[in-house]
């Protein structure tokens, strides 16, 4: 069903739009042209489905066409837009076609559940619930479960109600059936009626213990936090259909939700013993297996997974769910440099005009130039002192740094304070930068992925843009945190900037490419968070493309070694956001991860 689009401006202004057509709609009427009045009506129905004028606008639609008959006729169903099935849904109600018009209106409110399309007196019509044969309940319960979240957020479930509790009445008959008492419960739990759900499920499952009862009844008990009663439902019905390989699935990870997920394995590692690509538990035993010991190899193995089976999205859901745990992998690590835990003391304490604060500080060692970047941007008259460079000096980069490739920091007279080596990026560039750069991801291949629109930006913009953040969003939630937290915004900023940089030319080999050299220099520069940009963009590619993992985990090691033995004699801000960078490379030796995980423990 094709889409009417909806003004972005909220519903103030859809129902003022929905109003003009309705406006429209009156005057082709009072000329005759009931065609054109029905398009109107069914452009406002769209606006606002719950708009009394147009409704009022419908019922004199079918005076002037001659009767319900006439207006139907104006709503062809090869015109399958919303506004125009909901009019035609209401029609086919004032016809007293009632099983076509809870049919139709089902599909519509499926279509998009967040519209009022269902406030509508008819369907609230005493003996309705009766008069509904049981295919038509069945396929409008089906079709509002599909695309109904779980739970159903409770401003919705209002603006369902009469449709919800229609079916739910039609559902509850004594005629009703195993298979719809059973999908009547799944409705039923997604607008949080556990009551309701499980009187349903446990008649459908009395009546006939099948696959379809049993599922439906398992999820009842796991909803409502009684795991141990869902595995016994469907361990029951798996001895009546040992080869039931996605009950098999559910169970496995039902016994991970629970804290078992060894448990899991077996029946995981059954069903792929007899369907080796099996689209659902191919992907849940290497989560189940990420469960048991947090080993970032197996996150690999579900991007691998799904990459070679695009059409496996459970490999995508539970990647999305794992990574979105995981800094670097699902959302940007915090900062810890001393002048940024300054900067928070200040912002937190709120002295009145703190931006204009004349304010003198000292740091013992040189640190991360974008943390004296971030105080300075707030607080404009910040002046830092520097009372040491450190050893090993952190402005040197380790020895695989190419002095003479991609240099965005320098250290004018080999003083401690960096200044940018780079011009500010465009305007255009930095807008750009501006919209596409996020706090959080769904995974690492997914924000390489989202950088590809960064792919047209020029190379010194991206690098610009490192050192000279554009402004933070125009966004009320966001302006609320970064104004709290300005760091994670320059962290932002250059984490996709470099990801804009994993994309330049991109058709180039990756060996020689344009786009290697830069990120390795960048990686290999002076501390800074740049160098940890400049990792996950490398990691995002690996990830991504399994030929360029050797080559980025090597790099990546070199690099967290080097700042392994730095911190030996002196602070070292970024090591352990290097430690989980390295972890998420886990194809590289176990000298490194070990260190790595070593270097955490340490930490935590």
């Amino acid at each position: 069903m094709a889409a009417v689009s909806e003004t972005s401006d909220g519903l103030g202004d859809s129902r003022i739009e929905a109003q003009g057509e309705v406006a429209v709609a009156v005057l082709a009427l009072d000329s005759g042209d009931v065609t054109h009045a029905a398009d109107h009506i069914g452009a406002a129905l769209h606006l606002d489905p719950a708009l009394p004028e147009a409704h009022e606008a419908l019922a004199r639609l079918v005076v002037a066409a001659g009767g319900v008959d006439g207006a139907l006729a104006c709503y062809p169903t090869d015109r399958p837009y919303a506004g125009a099935m909901a009019a035609r849904a209401h029609l086919l109600a004032a016809g007293e076609h009632w099983d076509a018009a809870v049919s139709l209106l089902a599909q519509v409110v499926a279509f998009d559940p967040s519209l009022p399309w269902a406030r509508v007196a008819w369907l609230e019509r005493p003996g309705l619930a009766a008069a509904l044969s049981a295919e038509t309940v069945l396929h409008a319960v089906l079709a509002l479960t599909r695309e109904l979240p779980e739970p159903v957020p409770e401003q919705g479930r209002a603006t369902l109600a009469p449709l919800y509790e229609l079916l739910c009445a039609a559902v509850e008959r004594p005629e009703s059936d195993s298979r719809l008492l059973a999908m009547g419960s799944g409705l039923a739990r997604r607008f949080t009626a556990f009551e309701r759900a499980e009187s349903l499920a446990l008649r459908a499952h009395r009546m006939q213990p099948d696959q379809i009862t049993s599922v439906m009844l398992g999820q009842v008990y796991r909803a409502t936090g009684r795991a141990d009663d869902a595995i016994t439902v469907w361990l029951e019905q798996l001895r009546r259909d040992p080869a039931d390989d996605y009950l098999q699935t559910d169970l496995a990870e039902l016994y991970a939700d629970t804290g078992r997920p060894e448990l899991g394995v077996p029946w995981l590692e059954r069903v792929l013993a007899a369907a080796p690509a099996h689209e659902k538990a191919a992907p849940a035993l290497l989560g189940l297996r990420y469960r048991i010991d947090q080993d970032p190899r197996h996150l690999v193995a579900l991007a691998d997974h799904f990459r070679d089976h695009p059409d496996h999205h459970y490999a995508n859901d539970l990647l999305t769910r794992f990574c979105g745990d995981a800094s670097w992998l699902g959302y940007l690590e915090a900062a810890t440099e001393s002048l940024v835990n300054l900067l928070h003391q200040v912002i937190e304490e709120g002295p009145e005009g703190y931006r204009d604060l004349e304010l003198r500080c000292t740091v013992s060692a040189i640190e991360p130039p974008s943390a004296a970047l971030t105080l300075r941007q707030v607080m404009r008259k910040v002046d830092i002192t520097v009372s040491e460079a450190g050893d090993p000096d952190p402005r040197r980069g380790d020895d695989e740094w190419n002095p003479a490739g991609a240099v965005v920091w320098h250290y004018p007279g080999d003083g401690l304070l960096a200044e940018p080596a780079v011009p500010a990026p465009s305007p255009d560039a930095a807008e750009k930068i501006r919209q596409t750069a996020q706090l959080r991801w769904p995974h690492l291949p997914a924000a390489y992925d989202f950088a590809v629109q960064l792919s047209e930006v020029p190379l010194p913009d991206l690098l610009g843009a490192l050192v000279h953040p554009p402004a933070t969003p125009d966004n009320e939630i966001l302006r609320d945190l970064l104004t709290q937290y300005p760091d994670l915004w320059v962290r932002a900023v250059q984490m996709w900037s470099c990801l804009g940089i994993a994309h330049h030319r991109a058709d180039e080999p990756w060996d020689q490419s344009t786009r290697r050299a830069v990120l390795l220099n960048l990686l290999h520069g002076p501390e800074d968070w740049v160098c940890e940009a400049a990792a996950v963009a490398l990691i995002a590619i690996a990830w991504t493309r399994p030929d360029t993992r050797a080559d980025i985990g090597h790099a990546i090691c070199h690099r967290f070694v080097t700042l392994a033995q730095a911190a030996r004699s002196r602070a070292v801000t970024i090591l352990e956001s290097f430690c989980r960078l390295t972890l998420a490379c886990p194809w590289v030796d176990e000298e490194y991860l070990g260190l790595a995980r070593k270097l955490v423990a340490a930490t935590d």
